[in-house]
């Protein structure tokens, strides 16, 4: 009888592991907020897909640490993520929500206009929607807070004056209103 003897080497590579994390809550005026993705094992580069609510995306070639700046609302988890040996990770944690608030929408008028020196008075009205909070700034040196409704403001000197009233959501989210 004939033995055969061969010898074999066997390469075993360690299993992508990924953790996703990031996201949170932006306004709706441009603001993106970062997705990171963290492959802490497997042999790079690697394959990535994930889904952002009903919306699937691959992106190839990427390193140990991948950020997507987003401002597109949804739950943010991993499909899958291969290394360049074919591995897949089996180990996939972590998780990211992106909310996209919306802005609220500052609007005021003024009467009479024009004022003068004789009724220097000037009623302004908070016509803003969607806002908790504002602060009127009268460009005069006099700033108030809103209360949301009309007020009065007296000027002590003459001139063209550019008052403004920043109103704030609950969210945090800012919008401006200007009038002269």
């Amino acid at each position: 009888t004939n033995n055969i003897t061969q010898e074999l080497n066997i390469i075993t590579h360690p299993l992508p592991e990924v953790t996703l994390s990031g996201g949170g809550s932006i306004c709706n005026d441009g603001s993106t907020t970062d997705i990171i993705f963290t492959v802490n094992s497997g042999t790079p580069p690697y394959n990535l897909t994930y889904s952002a609510g009903l919306i699937s995306n691959f992106i190839a070639n990427i390193g140990n640490i991948y950020t997507v700046s987003s401002n597109q609302t949804g739950i943010y988890t991993i499909q899958e993520l291969t290394d360049i040996n074919g591995c897949k990770a089996t180990s996939i944690s972590g998780n990211a929500y992106v909310n996209v608030n919306p802005l609220p929408e500052a609007n005021i008028t003024a009467y009479p206009q024009p004022a003068n020196i004789l009724n220097p008075q000037i009623n302004f009205i908070d016509l803003s929607t969607g806002h908790t909070s504002g602060i009127w700034n009268f460009d005069d040196g006099y700033t108030t807070l809103t209360n949301f409704n009309e007020l009065i403001h007296t000027y002590n000197d003459t001139g063209t004056f550019e008052v403004s009233l920043t109103v704030e959501s609950d969210s945090g989210c800012t919008d401006i209103a200007w009038q002269t």
